[in-house]
């Protein structure tokens, strides 16, 4: 079994997305890539570029739910189960929260 992990950053949260190359294959994933017009390096390592596609959704619903409330509730088009089923699994993952002080007053009138 072929299996590629990769952890991803943003800020101070991070995931730990896995693909086990056997089931989620380079054409599935080339498949799921062409799904949307989005930028990505086509010369680059495709799961990595893939991987930071499918963070960008789990953040949005790190909001809400944890780990394994994103796996239950993720149910996206054009993304594949992350329960690993399909070859795709979210590992890891922290929540995402928003503080009083993160914000900052640009202007008061």
């Amino acid at each position: 079994m072929a299996i590629k992990k990769y952890t991803i950053e943003y800020d101070n949260w991070e995931c730990v997305i896995q693909f086990n190359t056997e089931k989620f294959t380079e054409a599935l994933l080339n498949e799921c890539l062409n799904f949307f017009v989005w930028q990505y390096d086509k010369k680059g390592d495709l799961y990595a570029e893939y991987a930071k596609k499918l963070a960008k959704q789990v953040l949005h619903l790190s909001m809400d739910y944890n780990k394994q409330g994103i796996i239950n509730n993720f149910d996206e088009e054009g993304y594949p189960s992350l329960k690993g089923k399909d070859g795709v699994k979210l590992v890891s993952c922290d929540t995402w929260t928003f503080e009083d002080d993160f914000f900052t007053i640009i202007n008061a009138e």
